[in-house]
């Protein structure tokens, strides 16, 4: 198995760029993909997972092979289960073994040869343990090391950062191949995105460290808050429901709101009397005076579904249509594509980046 593993390391290695990938299962629950603006058929006795990236869908089948399949072409990377699979963004790892190992879109490589069989990923970083106990980081093809006799309880992982305390409990960030010193006590908690973490000092101000800085953003408890990718949302000693991002403070609603869903770059919410509201980039407007039925997010793509079963969405910030007509049972938004089964024609389709891609078997075939 060793072998295998090696080998599969050193060759598997694609040119590829950014299209967007998604999984589907159609009523009988055969398994298709979408990739590079056509549906194909990958399965037809039923599978239970599948893990979609930008450029890619890795699954394990019924037989227990764990695969992946880029450009249409399916490969074969174990004839088992890896025992343990995360995919982001950009980045898929999985440990065989003690052995951890990544693919990064384009290529696959060997991390480490032992490990204590755990890691935590984002989207361009991992962290693990090594047999030696000692913390590292893998990003870009680089490891670096940032403590010894560490374990998994000591860090986290974020898209872009590691957050950890040392044995003497003092708070640091690994972000942009640096450590940063935060705090000599580590706090209680703490919560994280893309280039940000929230948390408490020990005389329990609300911190804030953005972007390389350090800044205290209130100097008071802060029960409720939440962390996204660049900014993170919570209610203020008066009841104000509030936005932090970038420097800047904005006031979303006099009271908490009545729904919301903040998830990687944006942030969707409606207040008490069911109008429906999006904040990005630090701007926040309102979509529609209705609460949607269903609403999902993924990046910087907002998707909902109207009283009359029509999806509309906004993509980079502009409001869009993106089905043409009714949708037909439930829908699911993975990566850059949306999706659904389409009443008209009656079939499965895909919207990416504007265009809409339905199955056909002729092409398929």
């Amino acid at each position: 198995m060793i072998k295998k593993l090696l080998f599969f390391f050193c060759l598997l290695s694609f040119d590829l760029y950014s299209q967007g990938a998604a999984g589907i299962f159609d009523d009988r629950k055969f398994f298709f993909t979408y990739m590079n603006g056509r549906i194909s058929q990958q399965e037809i006795i039923p599978i239970q997972q599948f893990y979609p990236s930008f450029n890619y869908v890795t699954y394990i089948d019924r037989n227990g092979n764990f695969k992946l399949i880029v450009d249409h072409k399916k490969y074969t990377i174990f004839p088992i289960p890896p025992d343990r699979l995360k995919v982001t963004n950009f980045l898929m790892a999985y440990i065989q073994g003690l052995q951890l190992g990544v693919f990064n879109g384009k290529q696959s490589k060997k991390v480490e040869t032992f490990t204590q069989g755990d890691f935590k990923l984002g989207d361009s970083i991992l962290g693990y343990i090594d047999n030696y106990g000692r913390l590292k980081v893998y990003v870009y093809d680089t490891i670096f090391q940032l403590m010894e006799f560490s374990d998994t309880s000591r860090f986290q992982v974020s898209d872009n950062m590691v957050a950890f305390h040392t044995l003497d409990y003092k708070f640091k960030v690994f972000y942009h191949n640096a450590i940063y010193d935060l705090e000599n006590i580590t706090p209680n908690n703490f919560k994280m995105g893309r280039n940000i973490i929230a948390y408490h000092d020990n005389i329990d101000n609300f911190m804030v460290f953005d972007r390389g800085e350090k800044i205290e953003l209130e100097s008071y408890h802060i029960d409720r808050y939440e962390v996204s990718n660049d900014f993170l949302t919570y209610l203020s000693n008066v009841d104000e429901w509030r936005a932090y991002h970038q420097g800047r403070k904005h006031t979303l609603l006099s009271t908490a709101p009545k729904t919301k869903l903040q998830k990687r770059n944006l942030l969707a919410y409606t207040d008490n009397a069911n109008n429906f509201y999006l904040f990005y980039k630090g701007k926040a407007w309102q979509l529609e005076n209705y609460a949607p039925i269903k609403y999902d997010i993924w990046d910087d793509i907002l998707v909902y579904e109207d009283m009359y079963r029509v999806l509309w969405g906004v993509y980079n910030g502009v409001k869009i249509q993106i089905s043409k007509g009714v949708v037909q049972g439930d829908w699911h938004l993975q990566n850059q594509c949306v999706v659904y089964w389409d009443l008209t024609p009656n079939t499965m389709t895909v919207w990416n980046k504007g265009n809409l891609y339905q199955y056909s078997e002729v092409e398929d075939k």
